[in-house]
């Protein structure tokens, strides 16, 4: 009876780590952040301090597509990327370079999401259709 008691804790710490986890908290923010959404509605969501960094070659983002997505689209759809990107925003604020879990969103110079990586490795790469079609 004890050790069901001590395998029913450990579960539930295991299951509050993973939901309750910085990370997690960020991923599920971001789910409410679509293309085209204005930059306050991602700092109201995922907090005013984001590391902000130059858009760069961006070939990380190459990974964050959907598996299903083939190689010619996929590099199309980056280059798009990178001539529509005026800045990165990455959270939580530790370079910019994003770490697994990491939530990076990709703005255009006018100001709105153009795409966003909810958590990298992890969750697909949020994007338009109009980007891949």
């Amino acid at each position: 009876m004890v050790s069901a008691g001590i395998l029913a804790l450990g579960i539930l710490a295991v299951i509050a780590v993973m939901f309750f986890s910085p990370s997690r908290r960020r991923e599920r923010a971001a789910g409410g952040i679509q293309p085209g959404d204005d930059s306050t509605a991602v700092l109201s969501r995922l907090g005013k301090e984001p590391q902000r960094c130059p858009p760069g070659e961006m070939a990380h983002v190459y990974n964050a597509f959907e598996g299903s997505i083939p190689r010619m689209t996929r590099e199309a759809a980056l280059e798009q990327i990178r001539q529509q990107t005026t800045t990165r925003w990455i959270y939580p604020a530790r370079g910019c370079t994003p770490r697994q879990g990491d939530t990076e969103v990709g703005l255009g110079a006018d100001g709105r999401v153009l795409w966003m990586v909810p958590a990298t490795g992890l969750v697909p790469m949020v994007y338009p259709d109009t980007l891949v079609s």
